[in-house]
């Protein structure tokens, strides 16, 4: 794969040099870039960031009843709680955020996911094709975000832009099945799921083993391991 630059004033990716060949302007550093296209209502990444946070809080309020019905009213007031409506009510809570949660997800419709990684870390763009009203207020975000010409990218809206440097990251793992990449920092808490293609795999690879592959806070799983 050929490295590629971003010009920020044509806001395109372009063949790596000392200047853009479109409009003459200063190129920043060189990175490998691949792309990805995902429907969220169907990828298990965007249902785990909400519901990694509604069912520690459902879980939170559950253990919190029971420690004071425990500690108010003792074993029996505990076996009174659990006979009564309070696991109904929590179970309809949790459907009823499942259901939320995947009406948003599917109003969401498709987004391209847009990857760099270089020398200093790795940045995940997300990009809307067909930024609609509906699909702005599924991400949460307002309509008129549309019309801003300082987020139109080559392949759509820029939604969101997060980086993780090399040296910020705590913990790897590589979900072979769905060729995701799953990067922790710290270590109990996932802050980015890259997925890969073949196109990318060996510059990656490469800058994996080059900034990760001597640290001793993290073990990389064998497919990273010289060979």
């Amino acid at each position: 794969m050929a490295l590629s630059c971003f010009c920020k004033k044509c806001a395109k990716e372009v063949l790596s040099g000392a200047s853009c060949p479109y409009c003459g302007g200063k190129l920043g550093t060189p990175h490998t870039l691949w792309r990805v296209q995902r429907r969220p209502v169907s990828d298990w990444i965007s249902w785990n960031a909400p519901l990694r946070v509604v069912i520690p809080v459902l879980a939170l309020v559950a253990a919190a009843l029971v420690c004071t019905e425990a500690a108010m009213e003792g074993l029996e007031g505990v076996r009174t709680l659990l006979r009564g409506a309070t696991p109904r009510v929590l179970l309809l809570i949790l459907g009823a955020a499942v259901l939320l949660v995947f009406a948003g997800l599917l109003l969401r419709g498709r987004e391209t996911l847009e990857m760099t990684a270089d020398k200093s870390g790795v940045t995940l763009r997300v990009l809307l094709p067909k930024p609609g009203a509906l699909c702005l207020l599924a991400h949460l975000r307002s309509p008129k975000l549309a019309a801003r010409a300082d987020l139109q990218r080559e392949y759509g809206l820029l939604l969101s832009e997060q980086s993780l440097r090399w040296k910020e990251i705590r913990r790897v793992q590589w979900w072979q099945e769905h060729s995701l990449l799953l990067l922790y920092a710290p270590a109990p808490w996932l802050r980015m799921a890259l997925p890969c293609t073949a196109e990318c795999w060996p510059e990656l690879t490469s800058l994996i083993r080059e900034h990760l592959g001597r640290r001793k806070d993290l073990r990389l799983p064998d497919c990273f391991l010289e060979q």
